[in-house]
C-alpha cells in the first residue's frame, strides 16, 4: 500500500496579527506522526511560491492551511516575511491544479467559504472557516479532524470528529464542509 501525504502548511506574516498556526500545526504533526501508511511534510512560512513547490514536491492527498485571511484572500508570506494576499480564485487555481492527487483541502482560515466552494466546485472535498473564529478552537478542532484522518475515517467523519473535539473543550466554531457535485 503506498503511504499517503499529508501536507501542513502554515503562514504568520510580521505584519499581521500573530497566529496559531504553527501550534496547529505541530498538533497536527504529532498526531499524525503515529499514523500507520501516512507521511507528513509540513511548510513553515508559506509563500504561494513554497506551497506550489511542496504541491509539486509531495503529492498529498490532503493539504491543511492554517493562515490569516480578509474578505476574498488568504495572507500568506513573501519572501521577507511580510504579508502577500492571495485571491480565493488563484490559491484555488493553485490547489486544484494538484487534483488529482490532491482530495481534501482543510482551511483554518478565516473567511474561507469562497475559497471552499471554488475547491468543491474543482472536484475536491473542502472546509474552512465561515467567520472569524477562535485560535484556541481552531487548534482542538484540528487535533480532532487529523485524529479522525490518522484512524482512516472518512474526510467528512474527520470534519466532525473536529467540532466534537472543538465543542468538547469549549469551543463553538462554524465550519463550512463541501463535497464535489456529482456529475
Amino acid at each position: 500500500m503506498r503511504r499517503q501525504t499529508v501536507l501542513l502548511a502554515a503562514a504568520s506574516p510580521i505584519d499581521r496579527p500573530a497566529n496559531y498556526g504553527m501550534l496547529e500545526l505541530r498538533a497536527c504533526k504529532t498526531v499524525l506522526a503515529e499514523a500507520r501508511g501516512m507521511r507528513v511534510v509540513v511548510c513553515e512560512s508559506a509563500s504561494i511560491d513554497g506551497l506550489r513547490r511542496a504541491l509539486l514536491m509531495h503529492s498529498p492527498v490532503l493539504v491543511h492551511l492554517a493562515a490569516h485571511a480578509d474578505d476574498g484572500c488568504v495572507f500568506l508570506e513573501d519572501e521577507e516575511g511580510y504579508a502577500d494576499a492571495i485571491a480565493h480564485e488563484h490559491l484555488a487555481a493553485v490547489l486544484l491544479a494538484h487534483h488529482p492527487p490532491l482530495e481534501h483541502v482543510v482551511a483554518t482560515v478565516c473567511r474561507s467559504l469562497a475559497l471552499v466552494e471554488r475547491l468543491a466546485d474543482g472536484g475536491v472535498t473542502a472546509c474552512g472557516l465561515r467567520g472569524r473564529e477562535t485560535a484556541a478552537g481552531s487548534v482542538e478542532f484540528s487535533r480532532g479532524l487529523h485524529e479522525a484522518v490518522a484512524a482512516k475515517r472518512t474526510f467528512e467523519f474527520a470534519v466532525g470528529e473536529g467540532l466534537r473535539r472543538a465543542a468538547l473543550r469549549g469551543h463553538r466554531l462554524n465550519v463550512e464542509y463541501r463535497a464535489p457535485r456529482p456529475t
